[in-house]
């Protein structure tokens, strides 16, 4: 049954990290407030700074930068026409103008791996024999 709930476990763990990465590569390469993001998210917060940095290279890489684009600008159709406020602020808006379910997966996916990895490093191992693999 272990073996279940850790595959379970890094099944939402990678979908969680897919979402981020789309949602966060569209914003990165959104003309009106990816170069912000992308310089404010360095110094405000490190996992936004991940999401957008390996996201802005993911989705490039697959072709889907235009979907990505697109996918981000329906998630925040408020912030992205433009920079209202305080550019210093422009990673805390877009962190309280995430859903609930956009808040779970963006703290979710590290814990999660997080998790993953800890379950993996303490599974159930095989027991070995003098001179028998099993």
């Amino acid at each position: 049954m272990g073996k279940w709930i850790r595959a379970f476990i890094w099944l939402i763990t990678g979908l969680s990290f897919a979402y981020d990465l789309y949602l966060w590569g569209g914003l990165a390469i959104t003309p009106t407030v990816g170069r912000q993001l992308r310089e404010m998210a360095s110094v405000r917060s490190p996992i936004a700074a991940t999401y957008l940095f390996v996201g802005r290279h993911a989705v490039n890489a697959a072709g889907r930068a235009e979907q990505a684009r697109v996918f981000a600008q329906k998630r925040f159709p408020t912030l992205i026409p433009g920079a209202d406020g305080s550019p210093l602020l422009i990673v805390e808006r877009f962190l309280t103008a995430q859903s609930a379910t956009g808040t779970l997966f963006y703290y979710g996916a590290p814990i999660l791996l997080l998790l993953s990895l800890v379950l993996h490093v303490r599974r159930q191992k095989p027991i070995r024999s003098f001179g028998r693999k099993g």
